[in-house]
């Protein structure tokens, strides 16, 4: 594991036990795959496309989206 899936796996650790989290999503840029493979290491699981304008508004990108639910666990 990376420097990127431990952070993102402690900070939904502390989430959990500090707010109750019980959900999780998380969306990327189908172009850029490294952030979907982080998000899979951290547990989370496919479920769709979507798409999200950048900053400016001015460009539209297609995105894949994720998400893990209540007990589920890596």
């Amino acid at each position: 594991m990376g420097y990127t899936t431990e952070a993102t796996l402690r900070m939904m650790e502390y989430v959990r036990e500090k707010h109750g989290a019980e959900r999780f999503v998380a969306e990327h840029a189908e172009a850029n795959p490294a952030s979907g493979k982080v998000i899979e290491k951290c547990g989370l699981h496919f479920v769709g496309y979507g798409e999200y304008s950048g900053y400016d508004g001015k460009k539209t990108f297609r995105s894949k989206i994720y998400e893990l639910n209540g007990g589920e666990n890596k």
